[in-house]
């Protein structure tokens, strides 16, 4: 049968419409349905003029483009403008950004009287992040106290294909050791160890705190599922804590040397670089020198990961490799290489000139393989190097390649840094009401569910309710075509 011209216009913009909505409705919301994974601290807890400065701290893993603070107190107007910024218009993993508070109008005395609320990403991506009775900000006074104090509200909750986020939260803010059970159960064995549609495990596997069983076969090469991404991340926010892992220490190494045993790259590099951040380990060294031995990709990032022990032999013998490799074809070995670079030798330009372009916003399972993310976990994992974690936002380092000084008073962006990713913004710049798809800490979290399908929101996610719209016009011109033939 041939097809008129006008129909087969038709049925394409039809498919374009519908797989539009598919795509965009895909990488939304549900991933950030976190709190507290943003720290804002005062110069004073006091205010006493028409202005302060702050300073917010990601500790999400994401590099957060087209990041718009806002903030607000009764009977008043705050004005907020970014001063400084690594990329443009984007909150890098780890980075501690300044802004200035123009205060008019109402008594604003202290910082307990503003709330924080933010925007990223694209729109409507953002819009579930400080949701669920939670906020989007811890406030970190001068004098050491939190603002929420005591047990915040909604720590610990959220959607389940942020699982990492609010339990990472929980482990900084409420109970970390609760906090931390939860996310070594989170990554159990590997991919091969856990649910790819919810934030389930195989209990098999990992069937307490101290037990460890590897799956029997290995995932293919393939992309990881959204949820699959979720549960690879939490093994990152266990080596950022490693300092208060304890007895989970080489239960961990246990588990990540299971999940080593993937045909994808992304998740086992990852791995081994988790397994070497933990430090000096026989059993672990011996496992990723086996790596090492095999060659190829992997046995690039082996190397990569050794350096991560901090064995000044490791980094005398493999240093020149490790360069090399940030200039290789394969992403996940120029992100383990320029990380592994940025921590064992403190080597700033491999951070700014090969990391941070590479860690962007991008769809992880649909789009390209988890390069982006990974890459952007990585980097947070170096930043967290620098500052040295500690529980109710206790970290004090400063981060050299983000421009920040040792007094931690924030200092000035960072030089050698990558093209702004999916922003505009410059230094200076003011944020303007509501910002790109809402503002963040009014929605409310919706349950994940089991399938984890991703809530789409009318007029914010990829303007679906028109698309469908223009579809089903398309559907009425081609029946009628059809009728009056």
């Amino acid at each position: 049968m041939k097809l008129a011209r006008s129909s087969v216009l038709l049925g394409t913009a039809l498919s374009v419409c519908l797989l539009s909505s598919q795509v965009e409705a895909h990488w939304c919301d549900d991933l950030w349905g976190s709190a507290y994974n943003l720290v804002v601290r005062p110069e004073t807890d006091t205010i006493t003029g028409s202005s302060l400065d702050i300073f917010v701290q990601n500790n999400m893993e994401y590099a957060l483009p087209k990041f718009k603070l806002e903030a607000t107190a009764d009977g008043a107007t705050i004005k907020v403008t970014r001063q400084t910024e690594k990329v443009s218009g984007t909150l890098l993993p780890g980075e501690k950004a300044k802004f200035t508070l123009a205060i008019s109008g109402g008594p604003v005395g202290t910082i307990a009287d503003i709330d924080f609320s933010v925007s990223f990403g694209n729109s409507g991506q953002s819009s579930s992040y400080g949701g669920g009775g939670g906020k989007a900000a811890m406030i970190k006074k001068t004098d050491g106290t939190l603002i929420p104090a005591g047990t915040p509200p909604g720590i610990g909750k959220g959607n389940s294909q942020a699982t990492q986020l609010y339990t990472a939260a929980l482990a900084d803010f409420g109970d970390t050791n609760e906090g931390l059970d939860k996310l070594l159960k989170l990554y159990c064995a590997g991919r091969a160890s856990w649910s790819s549609s919810g934030s389930g495990v195989v209990s098999s596997n990992c069937p307490d705190a101290s037990t460890t069983v590897c799956p029997k076969s290995a995932p293919g090469s393939s992309p990881g599922s959204k949820f699959d991404y979720m549960h690879l991340w939490s093994a990152g926010e266990l080596a950022v804590r490693r300092s208060a892992l304890g007895a989970r220490t080489p239960v961990l190494r246990e588990r990540l040397q299971c999940g080593v045993n993937d045909s994808n790259n992304g998740f086992a590099g990852f791995a081994l670089m988790m397994l070497g951040y933990l430090g000096e380990d026989s059993g672990a060294r011996s496992f990723i020198e086996g790596k090492i031995a095999e060659g190829g990709d992997l046995g690039t990032i082996a190397k990569a990961a050794l350096l991560l022990m901090g064995n000044a032999a490791d980094l005398s013998r493999y240093q020149a490799d490790v360069t090399v490799g940030t200039g290789a074809s394969s992403i996940f070995v120029k992100a383990a290489c320029a990380a592994a670079l940025g921590i064992a030798a403190k080597d700033d330009a491999a951070v700014s000139n090969t990391l941070i372009p590479l860690a962007k916003w991008i769809e992880p399972d649909t789009e390209d393989n988890g390069h982006a993310i990974y890459s952007a976990q990585l980097l947070n994992l170096v930043a967290w190097d620098r500052r040295g974690w500690a529980p109710g936002a206790g970290d004090t380092g400063a981060i050299s390649f983000y421009g920040e000084s040792p007094s931690g008073a924030g200092g000035t962006p960072g030089t050698g840094g990558a093209p702004g990713i999916g922003g505009t913004t410059e230094i200076g710049r003011t944020t303007e009401p509501a910002g790109e798809g809402g503002t963040t800490g009014l929605a409310t979290t919706q349950p994940g569910g089991s399938s984890g399908g991703c809530r789409v929101m009318p007029g914010t996610e990829g303007d679906t309710p028109a698309l469908f719209t223009l579809a089903l016009v398309a559907l009425a011109l081609l029946s009628t075509k059809r009728r009056r033939r």
